[in-house]
């Protein structure tokens, strides 16, 4: 394996199990005091950040001795210990990386939204590039790429914690006030699990590709999901400022605030991404030929199904901060387990049939079911709760347009000049829409 997998690989596996073990400490924390300063009980914030840290602080520990004691029992094993060293090396910084999180969580929990992700996605990126690129040219050894990396988390996580540690003070404490860490890890514990099934649900489909087709198509089905998915990183931010307006709004009682905050997180979505995905869709070759080049442009249908894939996902919105707000938790891992199980199930049925363009059919079909799901949930189980036909209506025009173009409009130079066009026309719709819900 290449040094670039090795460190891949160890960054993945390091992170995935933080991930998993995390125990939703770190996305029902700043619901809660989101919630609380609604209420205008800001001197409940305290409190729980203390007891957030408390938790993860402890799970770090076991992570840490836990990881340490199996690489060891695994070096006898192994011959080539070099991703085992960088493993052992990564895992010290957990306690560090998940101060970072917990640190950003309280900072997301009282409202500071663009300082945190300002800190998380421009600072820490910045600190990992220029560490990571500085100990490679420096000492050419993977060890020590690594180490810089789990550097990044001691600066940056110290940084912010000592930083959110005056803004929680500034709101006071109630030392009357005594909150159970059972009570926070029983509901933040399905977000673990949830996460778990989020990966089979939106990764598992490379998963069977590699299974039943091997490499090379596994590259090409990659090449065309990672365009699309790329929009979704566009809309991300969305969901931290949509969990502080919603746990504050459920702080006031306001559920007709909460799910009108809701939906128009959804069509600020929609806005963003589908003239994004119009423009992939209708120069699918070109930009896979550009990107990747000439022998991934034969992967313009998985490209093309993807796109229509991804826009329904984006019409469920904010899935899990609309269920973590509604303290839906337990419902929302049965509902990801579930959709993880059917869409391995539909991947490898479809693949049989018609190849790699089959996975993409299963996931379009995976995503479409988890809309019908949660509009089904919300209705059900929500009494505010309205079913939104702008969704549907926006995207099924632009499906409409799409199609038409597709099969219409002939030469690239031609297809160039109407995506462009569509594009600012869905997009002036969907902000005439906008503007009317807001006022």
């Amino acid at each position: 394996m290449s040094d670039y997998g090795i460190y891949a690989l160890t960054v993945a596996i390091v992170m995935f199990i933080v991930e998993v073990c995390d125990l939703g400490i770190s996305s029902i924390t700043p619901r809660m005091i989101a919630e609380n300063m609604g209420k205008e009980q800001s001197f409940f914030i305290a409190p729980i950040a203390k007891k957030s840290l408390y938790i993860l602080f402890f799970v770090s520990v076991l992570i840490v001795l836990t990881s340490q004691a199996s690489l060891y029992f695994f070096r006898d094993l192994y011959s080539d210990t070099i991703l085992l060293d960088t493993l052992s090396v990564f895992f010290l910084f957990v306690p560090f990386i998940y101060l970072q999180k917990i640190s950003l969580a309280w900072l997301k929990g009282v409202g500071l939204n663009q300082l945190q992700i300002f800190l998380n996605s421009v600072v820490h990126n910045s600190l990992i590039f220029i560490l990571c690129v500085t100990a490679w040219f420096k000492f050419e050894d993977l060890r020590y790429v690594v180490f810089f990396y789990g550097l990044s988390y001691v600066f940056l996580g110290s940084a912010t914690y000592l930083f959110s540690v005056r803004v929680i003070r500034a709101y006071g404490r109630d030392r009357s006030y005594k909150l159970s860490s059972f009570d926070m890890i029983k509901e933040g514990f399905p977000l673990s699990i949830a996460a778990l099934g989020g990966r089979f649900f939106r990764r598992g489909d490379l998963f069977i590709v590699g299974i039943l087709l091997g490499e090379s198509s596994v590259g090409i089905y990659r090449s065309a999901y990672v365009l699309v998915s790329g929009v979704k990183q566009l809309i991300s931010p969305i969901s931290e400022f949509a969990l502080y307006a919603l746990s504050v709004k459920k702080g006031q009682d306001d559920m007709k605030g909460v799910f009108h905050h809701y939906n128009l997180a959804v069509i600020l979505g929609l806005i963003i991404s589908i003239p994004i995905y119009s423009f992939l869709y209708l120069n699918a070759a070109e930009v896979l030929n550009s990107t990747f080049g000439v022998d991934f442009s034969q992967g313009e249908i998985v490209l093309k199904i993807l796109v229509f894939a991804f826009i329904i996902f984006t019409c469920c919105g904010q899935v899990g901060t609309i269920f973590n707000v509604l303290g839906k938790n337990w419902i929302r891992m049965y509902l990801m387990l579930a959709l993880g199980v059917a869409n391995m199930a539909l991947n490898y049925v479809a693949i049989t049939l018609f190849g790699y363009e089959g996975v993409a059919y299963g996931t379009f079909i995976s995503f479409l079911m988890m809309y019908c799901l949660v509009q089904w949930i919300l209705v059900q189980s929500a009494d505010y709760y309205e079913f939104d036909f702008f969704h549907l209506a926006y995207v099924a025009v632009t499906i409409l347009f799409l199609l038409i173009i597709d099969a219409y409009v002939e030469g690239n130079v031609e297809l160039l000049v109407s995506s462009f066009i569509l594009s600012f026309f869905l997009l002036l719709i969907g902000c005439v829409c906008l503007k009317k819900r807001l006022y």
